[in-house]
């Protein structure tokens, strides 16, 4: 287990991406997030070399649970905000 720089011990990190969601809305995810004990989120750079203006300008909301993290709290946040995909960070 790692610690993390807010010195949560990492259980799982991974990646979560929506499709075609703005910057303000995955701000509003990671931040309804980091309400959950346990739990830290950021925001990963959108990497594209080409600009498309459609596209959002995030790439990835990178989450880290620790194992007293609320994993069903976790999802219901996630499942809020529309469909999802998992990955590893």
């Amino acid at each position: 287990m790692s610690e993390t720089k807010n010195g949560i011990n990492a259980l799982e990190r991974f990646a979560v991406r929506y499709d075609d969601l703005p910057l303000a809305v995955y701000r509003e995810i990671a931040a309804h997030l980091r309400c959950i004990p346990g739990v830290e989120a950021e925001l990963e750079a959108n990497d594209s070399t080409s600009f498309r203006y459609g596209d959002s300008q995030i790439g990835a909301l990178i989450v880290t649970r620790s194992a007293e993290a609320s994993e069903s709290r976790l999802v219901q946040v996630l499942d809020y905000y529309g469909l999802w995909q998992r990955s590893q960070a």
